[in-house]
């Protein structure tokens, strides 16, 4: 059962992160055309700034859950280099519960608020000229921080298989933290 609700977790992770992908293409793109009708055609856009600005914080957001899977994040590695495996998934497992998954909650429950209220109220931003609407935003963000939440949560097995003395399910990744 646990497996299977890994299994479902990694596939959201993935999902998200092929839709990082997508607006990494989308980014390039806009900058693209920003560029040459700036530049090339004297003709700047007054959507360019935005769209740039939103598709950056989508790229990121969406792609934490996905590298929070295959361990790509940055750790402070030198701080447990020498402590063993077992310690290790213990400091872990309580950095996850105690810290990491709380603040993550908060922050998808937030987003999650504020998504649902721009929507309602049509809020825009109002810094842009453009004026775009800003829930697609606000929800996108809450909706990464919430895979990301049940990522690291599922991450949670792999730390009571080190406590345990076990070799974990993703062993053999680029992980330094707890091989």
């Amino acid at each position: 059962m646990i497996d299977r609700v890994r299994e479902f977790i990694a596939k959201l992770s993935w999902c998200c992160f092929v839709g990082s992908m997508a607006c990494l293409v989308a980014l390039v793109a806009t900058m693209l055309w920003e560029v040459v009708g700036r530049y090339g055609l004297n003709a700047p856009t007054i959507w360019g700034y935005d769209v740039t600005r939103f598709l950056t914080g989508a790229t990121f957001l969406l792609g934490c859950a996905w590298c929070q899977r295959e361990r790509s994040h940055i750790r402070i590695d030198f701080l447990v280099a020498r402590v063993r495996p077992e310690r290790r998934g213990l400091l872990e497992a309580v950095f996850l519960i105690a810290l990491l998954a709380p603040a993550l909650l908060v922050m998808s429950l937030a987003g999650v608020q504020r998504g649902w209220s721009a929507l309602v109220t049509g809020e825009v931003d109002t810094v842009s000229p453009w004026a775009p609407r800003v829930w697609p935003f606000y929800c996108t963000a809450a909706l990464s921080l919430m895979v990301l939440l049940l990522q690291c949560l599922s991450s949670l097995s792999d730390c009571v298989h080190a406590i345990r003395g076990r070799p974990e399910p993703g062993a053999g990744k680029s992980d330094t933290v707890m091989q």
